[in-house]
Parts: structure tokens; sequence; C-alpha cells
């Protein structure tokens, strides 16, 4: 019984000879038979995946041995398609000089019988090149080659090559050795294109195996009921499963906690009634029983049926990065409720100091009062204009940023500021001993009243302006007042 080896040595003698019609010459029927057989030997040899190139050279040599010519080339258009690169190369016992002769040629119809049969998209013929007016093939010409004939070889309706037979004198083809020329370059055609998409399929297999193994994410790859058909080893490694452990097993079984399972399993259904991508967080549960917080998202698969062939989940490890965020809003948390409590133990011991250190003044106090209630130390009437003074005094005690709005009066003589008399002011810094806040204007007053606090909760403070010095704020030029406390009044 033959075998495959058998087959791809295209022996066609071991070929069955289909029975000749009684109208057929002998000869005509033995020429038949050969090309029946050759056909048959060449299916043969495809069968066996030898290299494309074996296989191109194979097919042009059994059509010039079947049809008794002299030499036979193979083209191959150029993977930028900016030129051919022919072979020829001689059958039988005819000889080249110098072994094949190989050259590239521009794809010009007018330059080449090759670029011609490609153009044209069907088989060339010619008893003479020398006399031929289609083109003019110089390289054919110069190897002294006179009839030929050249048929195109297409893949997925693009030019790919062509196979050209050749004599050394003038030789008529005729339709029947045409057809079997172009029966044996359409087996080739599909051959041709059955290698090259298996090789791209095992290219792509390769450089997805390469990325599933060194990819950092977790990746599953399941089919349309859910069940694990492999997973890369990132995700092996993270869940601490082997590969035989979790094929062919539903993944929300094996990698999701009984908490989210439902969750998951309804995700996926829906998954599959529209096929939209879903992006989704859920703990994965390891072997050891330990939770991983993932973040997935999918995408679905099809047949060329348009029917879901499978589903490829991929995840990120999001666990560091939710414990860090859970440990700063703790931080945070923490560092807030402290700053509350410094800020109101800051504004107690302020209070308590202007309290202890000054009288209280009536809303309305007398001259006496009023003199009792000033700091004597640095007189000055009231609506003094004051010169402006560069720089600021440092306060005793410590200030600290206020960017509040507060009320603000100026005193009037001896009398207290009535209510009316309160407009608002946007506020620096403050500390137990003094204020700081902006004006429009440069001031024209010494002494004024500050409130402090939210209606109907207001402290007031007498005061005295201390400096002040025209600076730029938000984009204005403002004053900023430097005011120093002098007492608490009522109001």
């Amino acid at each position: 019984m033959p075998t495959a080896d058998d087959a791809t040595s295209l022996d066609l003698h071991a070929l069955p000879i289909a029975a000749a019609d009684p109208e057929e010459t002998r000869e005509e029927a033995r020429l038949r038979a050969r090309q029946q057989a050759a056909v048959l030997a060449f299916g043969r040899r495809t069968n066996a995946q030898p290299r494309l190139a074996v296989l191109m050279q194979d097919a042009v040599s059994l059509v010039a041995e079947i049809l008794d010519a002299d030499f036979s080339s193979v083209a191959r258009v150029a993977a930028n398609g900016a030129a051919l690169r022919i072979e020829v190369v001689a059958a039988g016992e005819q000889q080249l000089s110098d072994g094949p002769a190989v050259c590239e040629l521009p794809p010009d119809a007018e330059e080449s019988m090759a670029a011609y049969a490609l153009n044209s998209g069907s088989p060339v013929v010619t008893s003479d090149l020398a006399s031929e007016k289609r083109f003019r093939d110089r390289f054919l010409l110069k190897l002294g080659l006179v009839g030929a004939a050249t048929v195109p070889l297409h893949i997925g309706q693009k030019p790919f090559g062509t196979l050209g037979i050749y004599t050394a004198e003038k030789r008529e083809f005729t339709p029947d050795d045409v057809a079997f020329a172009e029966t044996i370059t359409h087996l080739l055609s599909s051959s041709v294109a059955r290698i090259k998409v298996e090789e791209e399929l095992r290219r792509q297999r390769a450089l997805l195996s390469t990325l599933m193994e060194t990819v950092n994410a977790l990746v599953l790859v399941v089919d349309s009921g859910g069940n694990l058909i492999s997973t890369n080893p990132g995700c092996l490694r993270v869940a601490q499963f082997s590969e035989d452990e979790v094929r062919g097993k539903p993944f929300w079984s094996v990698f999701i906690g009984p908490d989210e399972m439902e969750f998951v399993r309804s995700l996926f259904r829906g998954l599959k009634k529209d096929g939209r991508p879903r992006e989704f967080d859920s703990s994965l549960l390891t072997k050891d029983g330990t939770r991983r917080h993932i973040s997935w998202s999918s995408k679905v698969m099809r047949d060329e049926k348009d029917q879901i062939e499978s589903v490829v989940l991929t995840g990120i490890d999001q666990t560091e990065l939710v414990s860090t965020a859970r440990e700063l809003d703790n931080v945070k948390d923490s560092a807030s409720r402290a700053t509350k409590a410094l800020e109101e133990l800051h504004d107690r011991a302020m209070a308590e100091e202007l309290q202890d250190r000054t009288p209280a003044v009536p809303a309305h106090p007398t001259a006496d009062a009023w003199e009792t209630a000033k700091d004597h130390d640095q007189p000055s009437p009231p609506f003094e204009l004051l010169d402006e003074k560069r720089g600021r005094t440092l306060r005793k005690s410590p200030r600290r940023v206020y960017e509040y709005r507060q009320i603000i009066a100026p005193v009037l003589g001896d009398a207290m500021p009535l209510a009316d008399d309160f407009f608002p002011v946007e506020c620096r810094d403050i500390s137990a001993g003094g204020i700081a806040f902006y004006l429009n204007r440069q001031p024209e007053f010494k002494a004024l009243v500050v409130g402090l606090g939210r209606p109907p909760k207001v402290t007031y403070f007498t005061a005295e302006v201390i400096h002040f010095e025209k600076v730029e704020h938000r984009g204005q030029e403002r004053y900023l007042l430097g005011c120093h406390f002098t007492g608490r009044v009522n109001m």
C-alpha cells in the first residue's frame, strides 16, 4: 500500500490510468491519462504539506514534465509589490550555462511575460517570444527561450506569482495543455492559501502563547458556557492552582467566592445575550482561601457564523492598591479629626487669653471706659491718617492661616459702631494677639471692632491697626492690614 511519502515522489507510473475515449487516438489517450495521474499525484503531494517554495517548484516541474517543456520558472511578487523575482531552471536534459537563472523585474506588463499574465489574470501563451508584441521579455530572450506559457497565481484575490514553462524552439501550446497547467495552478493556489493561513495561525498562537506567559495580567479563556479553556501562568500563579485543576470547570466556581458567584454568573449571562464588553470588580479566591481584589474586563470572540466561540477575561490585581487606598483614607480621617481638635483648642485658648487680659467694654462706653480699654503705650486719636509702613510686625503669639470672611467696623470717636456699620472683609491669618485682613482702599481709621464667628454666635473684639501695606491679592491691588486685639466687647 502506498504511503504519504510515496505520494510526495510524484511517481506517475504508480497511479491508475482512466479509460480512454474510443474516438481519441492512442497518443491523446496516453497524454490525457498522464495528465490525470499528474493531477492526482500533485493532490497527494499537497497533503504532505511541504514548504511553500518546494511545493511551487514541484508544481511547475510536474507541468513541464507532462507537457515536454525544456525549461520552467517560478515567479514571486515581492512583499512590497514593487518587483517580481523570477527563477528559471532547466527541465529534462536541457541545461542552463550557470545553473538556475534569477532576475528581479518591475511589475510592468510591457516588460515581462510574468507581469503581463498577473495583470491580465489569465494564462498567456506565445509560440515565439522574439515576435511577441504584447510585451518584451528581455530576460527570457537572453536565455534563448522561444515558446512559452505562463499561468498567473492569485491568493486571496491578490497577485502572488506565476508558473511558466518554455521550449528552446517554436511551440504551439494547445488549449488542453493550458487547461492542464491551469488545473495544477488552481490546486497550488488552494494549497498556498491553506499554507499561509496555517503559518499565520501558528504565528498568532506563538504570539498569544508568549503574551500569555509574560503578561502580568490575569487572563482566562472560557467557552460559551463559562468553562475554562485556558489560563495564563500569571493567573495560575496568583490563584495557586495548576492548569489541570481548573481546566473544564466553570470559572466562577473556581476563582469567585460563594458570596459573589451569582453576581458574576448574571454578568456572564448578560454578556452572552448582548455581546457587549463588561467591566467589573470581584474577589478572586485563591487555593488557600485568600481573597484578592481583581478588576476584570471581558470580550466575546465569535466564529465565522457569528456564534460565541469563547470569552476572554482579563484581570488586573488591585489588592495592594485597594489596601493602600483604604489606609490612606484612614490616615486622612485621623488627620482631619486631629486638625479639627487642634483648631478648637486654639480658638478656646485665644478667647481665654483675651478674656483674662482685658476687661469687657460695654456696648456704648463712656470716654473714661474707652480710654481704659485702649493701649496707652501707643496712643493714637481715632481717624488719624496713618503713614504707609513696609514690612510686618511679628506677633508674639503664633499665627495660623484664616482665609475666611469676617466683619469689621471703624470706631468713630468714643461711640461704638452700630450693626449697620459692619462690613465683611477677607482675612489672611489670625493669632491670639491679632488678625490680618485685606481692604480695597487705604485705611483712614486707627481703631476698629472685629466680629469673629457666624450669626448668631459672633464674638466682638476691639482692635487697633498696627501696620498696613499695599499688596497684590487675587490679581488685584489691595491693602493688607495687621491689627492688634485690645479687648473684647459685647454688642
